[in-house]
């Protein structure tokens, strides 16, 4: 069963994959083609299943059916409604791990990111992590903590640069972290947006990032 949460700004609806069938006649003619493309028999089974959770809650939203359903594309993959479903344009963006789909749909550009937590070594990080938002983590003195919070970092960052459909480059994106409100703030670039911590189960962290002013 769909699990839903309405926010101000942008509702957040997650749901394990078991749950949901896929329907191969819900894909359009480019749909088709990407998903005769795969090879494995899961990331076929994951693609369907991917497609009619996206599909069966945005025609829930917005009135429409399932299937007159098809999507334009940005120049960096970012699906999106173009302007002949008007008045129905909405924002939206799906993630996926583990076996959970994570969808938020926003009158707002929007990001989502879900990660399965695991131990890591900070130092493997240090490719997408600033001195100072490795500083940051390696203060914070239980192992735990640290990884709950690496993950927050971690998706915060993800769903930044969805929401932003990588306007910029990651080694561009820093946060802070905010002892005072513990938790990870936007230090660059400087961007109106809103983020949202999601808890799915102990062991998925999720995220949302929804841009304000826009």
């Amino acid at each position: 069963m769909n699990q839903r949460f309405t926010y101000e700004d942008f509702k957040v609806i997650y749901c394990h994959a078991s749950q949901i069938e896929g329907n191969y006649e819900l894909l359009d003619g480019e749909e088709r083609s990407r998903y005769e493309r795969y090879l494995s028999k899961d990331k076929k089974e994951e693609f369907l299943k991917g497609r009619a959770f996206l599909k069966n809650n945005l025609a829930e939203s917005l009135g429409l059916s399932a299937k007159s359903i098809s999507f334009s594309y940005t120049k960096n993959g970012k699906p999106y409604l173009s302007e002949i479903y008007s008045p129905h344009i909405c924002h939206f963006n799906l993630s996926h791990t583990k076996d959970y789909f994570l969808l938020a749909i926003s009158t707002k550009p929007i990001g989502v990111d879900i990660e399965t937590l695991r131990s890591v070594e900070m130092d493997e990080m240090i490719h997408f992590l600033s001195p100072q938002e490795l500083k940051s983590l390696k203060s914070i003195s239980y192992e735990k903590d640290r990884i709950i919070q690496l993950y927050k970092l971690f998706t915060s960052k993800e769903a930044f640069i969805k929401a932003t459909d990588k306007k910029y480059p990651l080694e561009q994106i820093s946060f802070k972290w905010s002892k005072l409100n513990t938790q990870w703030e936007l230090d660059s670039p400087q961007v109106d947006c809103q983020f949202h911590s999601l808890r799915i189960t102990d062991e998925l962290e999720g995220m949302v990032c929804c841009l304000q002013n826009t």
